[in-house]
């Protein structure tokens, strides 16, 4: 008898978590399972209190070793996303991999050539691009003629926010920029339409916790603000001055004029939300080879963020380079501690995800600034290769 093939879920938090709610209520052929050293045991008893048992492997060895997977869904530490993905992609399994999929568009490319390479599937998870009541605003915004000279985009996330039942909190390891980005980009080929999008300023704030972009989708104009440890929640998306939807609380409220509807009606009875959709979307994608939309929203996504990532740290640099190595207020902590996470983890010196061990190292970080009274914070940088 043929055994019944793996769909596995790699790491163990709050997304993670997530995915497998959802997975464990969906018509699957599969088994599930759960690959993280630590946290699986918790994703797995939470997929048990659906109806669903999943196996708890420790690391992609095990998971391998059991056969191969039917799929993979890449949804560990940001900076491990690019090593997983490609070990899964080489040994034949089809990936769909959380934002950021790659840090930088060489790193995307590397995907892309093991996924076709491997004749597998291989999606980037935008789950913007699966969200209903951004497709019934897209569809007021097309309406219009012609294509919208201006959009705005405010996206915050207040320090503390509780999301699907936990708190949430961002990965230490990546900055604002890489972190947010892919969701723009979503959000703005879900309104916009699949169109060249680049970037024409970047203005950093609170030492790296609000970022101002300027960017250039097609022909339309687009100023997003994007800030992090803010008062409220904001998501909100305004396209001249008579169209907007707030979605800070799905499906959110569009307004025209001086009319207010419902970003989706029918949002309370729906089984098909943007994970969902995603994920049902990812199944069906199983079975074939990578779709060159796929991969191309793969490449966008990477190469838009990480573009915006070095620009954001290049003002980190500049601002460190001004801020006395006496100075450790939450703006410099915020600057350091993302310039040291990045070039740690890059070289193998920090594993990615390890929050405790970040900490650890901005603390020692300190103690040798402590020591350069006269010095400047990237100066004590540059001493430690950052």
């Amino acid at each position: 008898m043929r055994e019944t093939p793996v769909l596995a879920v790699v790491g163990g938090g709050r997304w993670a978590r997530v995915y497998l709610s959802v997975l464990a209520r969906m018509p699957l052929s599969c088994r599930l399972a759960v690959v993280s050293r630590h946290g699986g045991e918790r994703v797995a008893a939470m997929t048990d209190a659906c109806g669903r048992s999943v196996t708890v492997l420790p690391d992609l060895d095990a998971l391998l070793a059991a056969g191969k997977p039917a799929g993979a869904v890449v949804v560990n530490a940001a900076m491990s996303h690019v090593d997983t993905a490609r070990t899964l992609l080489s040994a034949g399994v089809p990936v769909l991999v959380e934002k950021p999929a790659a840090t930088d568009a060489a790193a995307a490319r590397s995907l892309l050539a093991a996924a076709e390479h491997a004749g597998v599937a291989l999606m980037p998870a935008l789950t913007y691009l699966h969200c209903s009541y951004l497709d019934h605003f897209a569809r007021l915004v097309r309406a219009g003629a012609p294509r919208p000279a201006t959009l705005r985009l405010v996206w915050t996330d207040p320090a503390g926010e509780v999301r699907y039942g936990e708190q949430k909190d961002h990965d230490r390891g990546i900055g604002i920029a890489m972190d947010v980005v892919p969701h723009v980009w979503g959000i703005l080929v879900a309104v916009l339409g699949r169109q060249p999008v680049s970037v024409e300023r970047c203005v950093v704030e609170r030492g790296g916790r609000g970022v101002e972009l300027r960017l250039r989708a097609g022909a339309t104009l687009c100023e997003v603000l994007i800030g992090r440890q803010t008062g409220a929640r904001q998501r909100l998306i305004t396209v001249g001055g008579r169209l907007a939807i707030d979605f800070s609380t799905e499906p959110g409220t569009i307004r025209v004029g001086d009319s207010q509807v419902s970003g989706d009606a029918d949002w309370n009875i729906r089984t098909d939300r943007p994970v969902r959709r995603q994920l049902d979307a990812f199944v069906a994608a199983m079975a074939v080879r990578a779709t060159q939309e796929s991969l191309s929203d793969l490449l966008e996504t990477a190469r838009l963020a990480g573009e915006c990532d070095g620009l954001v740290k290049a003002r980190q640099r500049t601002m460190l380079a001004a801020t006395p190595a006496s100075v450790f207020d939450a703006d410099t902590a915020c600057a350091v501690q993302e310039l040291l996470a990045d070039a740690r983890v890059r070289t193998g010196r920090l594993q990615a995800g390890d929050r405790a061990g970040l900490e650890a190292q901005v603390q020692a970080l300190r103690a040798r600034a402590a020591a350069e009274p006269d010095g400047d914070w990237l100066r004590v940088l540059s001493a430690e290769g950052v």
